[in-house]
Formats: structure tokens, sequence, C-alpha cells
């Protein structure tokens, strides 16, 4: 780091705060680490959800174009079969 101080008097209480953030800032340790997560599925998994909640949109969207007046009901067939599935 650097820092501009003046020796004037006008400026004293600025180089005095100057010279106390760079005393602080020289004391800074950076310990640089790998961010890793450890996951409860593999990524594959993952993709197969992913997949399952595209078609099931495509899905509700049909219905939602076809004017279907039973979607709430196929919404929630389609919700019961992904939770045994997941199960």
């Amino acid at each position: 780091m650097m820092c501009a101080v003046a020796p004037a008097s006008q400026g004293f209480e600025e180089t005095i705060n100057t010279l106390k953030y760079a005393n602080r800032a020289k004391e800074i340790k950076i310990q640089a680490g790998q961010n890793k997560r450890l996951v409860s599925m593999h990524v594959s998994d993952y993709k197969c959800i992913i997949d399952d909640l595209r078609r099931e949109i495509e899905s509700l969207r049909n219905q939602v174009g076809e004017g279907n007046t039973n979607t709430s009901q196929s919404v929630d067939e389609s919700m019961i079969k992904m939770n045994t599935k997941e199960l």
C-alpha cells in the first residue's frame, strides 16, 4: 500500500489518519483457500432433476394452452409423482 503524506501543518490531521490507516492495512493477512462445498447429490442427479422439472413445465404450458379446466388436479398429480420419484 502506498500513502501520501504532507509536511504542512494544515494537513496534520489527515496525515495522521492516513498513517494510522496504512498501519492497520499492513496488518491484514490474506488466507487463500479453495471454495469447496460438500453436496448431497452428484451433478448428474441435479441434471436429472432439472430435466424432470423442464418436462413438467412443458406439460403445464401445454395444459394452459389447451385451456384444461382440470389443471389444478393435474398439477397435484404431477407433484405427487415427483415426490414419490425422489423418495
